[in-house]
């Protein structure tokens, strides 16, 4: 039987996302300090999103960015387009690192987290 599968017997089925009621606050650092590394963040944080069904009934993300000031980038979301694109289209590395701005500013976006729901 393996065999006849061929390539199809090597490869693995992807693990199925994780449906969990979740607020997901991800503050990411573009200071001048991750440098060249920032796809790396970029495609980290793409990746851990893409890992949770998001939507209204389990996980909504929301995206901080920080440097010397800190952006919302998304408000806690159920929209995986939106997500995305809010990864995506944060700007260049560069400046100095407040991670405390960044920090601050996603704990503010708790306010609008969902009663009963893991944060």
């Amino acid at each position: 039987v393996l065999a006849q599968l061929g390539d199809k017997a090597n490869r693995t089925c992807p693990a199925p996302k994780c449906a969990v009621e979740m607020e997901l606050l991800l503050v990411l650092d573009r200071s001048g300090s991750v440098g060249r590394s920032m796809s790396t963040v970029l495609s980290f944080a793409q990746g851990l999103a893409s890992e949770f069904v998001i939507s209204d009934a389990y996980t909504r993300v929301g995206v901080v960015q920080f440097n010397a000031d800190a952006e919302v980038l998304t408000p806690l979301s159920p929209s995986a387009a939106a997500i995305g694109s809010a990864i995506a289209g944060g700007g260049p590395a560069g400046g100095m690192t407040s991670i405390s701005d960044g920090i601050n500013l996603a704990l503010g976006l708790l306010g609008a987290a969902r009663a009963g729901v893991k944060v």
